[in-house]
């Protein structure tokens, strides 16, 4: 989904849909499912140019409900975003990222796209889920704000005129769904938050975590920081109260003679890729409760590869011929 003044485009899996005050205007039915649509800002273009990104690697380009032209890119699209957060310079600069973990910029023009910039992905990394503009360094330009499926956060800046530099990188257990920059928790220091698969919230600071004193001088905490400490110790121990309640609750239901067991249903964040440089699939497996156990099995031989990613204890059985 994505909405510009009064305009609303909407994608569900193939079909786009463009509503305008509400009333139907444009309709495309796409080749491929359709990942993520975004339109170009109207105010620096003076047309409305919305793009898809479908997963045949391929960005279509519409003008009303006709296809402009298409665009193809290194990897299969999973998210776009406008440069700078309003297209450049020319409005028409678009981010891309893919699903095997490539980056890229292109200018939408009326015409044809102009490719600006490509980042592989030499380190074997995640696909990208989400991507945002924020002047996190406070040098004035923007960085570039890169959540990855592998929990991986980047943030990139532009330290010569062409292509971008991996500044700062921090890695998460868990997919990043959403990625923000702003000032949230203390003026004057801003933050990076994340967003993650089972809806933790994380945010990365500027603000100093560590202070130093001199020979002899004693490190005092602020009252603020005191006062946000005890909120935070209340609020761990609310919660804890909170889990022993209803843990107790539960044994009590459960000893009833009334009781009936019920398997509780949850989402499953699945992901099974084939990584082309070593003939090899990544299997990733998410789910919003704790993981005890994965069964794999196999109707062919199969290795299981050590990498540094994985946190899985192995074993093996033989299976009953």
């Amino acid at each position: 989904m994505h909405i510009s003044g009064a305009d609303l485009f909407l994608c569900a899996s193939y079909i786009y849909n463009h509503y305008c005050d509400c009333k139907d205007q444009h309709y495309y039915l796409s080749g491929d499912k359709i990942s993520d649509v975004l339109c170009l800002p109207v105010d620096k273009v003076n047309r409305i140019t919305p793009v898809l990104a479908c997963q045949d690697r391929v960005l279509r380009v519409l003008q009303g409900s006709d296809l402009l032209y298409e665009v193809e890119v290194p990897g299969p699209p999973t998210v776009l975003a406008l440069n700078n957060g309003n297209g450049g310079d020319s409005g028409e600069e678009i981010v891309y990222g893919t699903s095997d973990g490539k980056l890229g910029l292109i200018q939408i023009a009326a015409s044809k796209p102009t490719p600006k910039w490509e980042i592989g992905n030499e380190k074997k990394r995640g696909g990208i889920l989400c991507i945002d503009s924020f002047d996190i360094l406070g040098d004035g330009v923007k960085e570039l704000l890169v959540g990855r499926d592998d929990g991986v956060l980047e943030i990139y800046n532009f330290e010569s005129a062409d292509d971008p530099a991996l500044r700062y990188d921090h890695a998460f257990s868990e997919s990043i769904a959403s990625i923000q920059g702003g000032c949230v928790g203390k003026d004057g220091y801003d933050e990076i938050l994340a967003s993650t698969y089972s809806g933790w919230l994380t945010g990365l600071t500027t603000e100093p975590v560590h202070r130093e004193g001199g020979s002899g001088e004693e490190l005092k905490l602020s009252q603020e920081m005191q006062s946000k400490i005890s909120s935070l110790r209340n609020e761990l121990e609310h919660l804890q109260i909170k889990v022993l309640q209803e843990r107790e609750k539960y044994q009590q239901s459960s000893q009833s003679s009334t009781a009936v067991s019920s398997v509780p249903a949850f989402s499953v964040n699945d992901k099974f890729t084939l990584n082309k440089d070593d003939a090899s699939y990544s299997l990733i497996l998410e789910v919003q409760t704790a993981i005890d156990n994965v069964l794999v099995q196999s109707d062919v031989p199969i290795d299981l590869l050590d990498v540094d990613k994985n946190s899985a204890v192995v074993s093996f059985s033989s299976c009953d011929s």
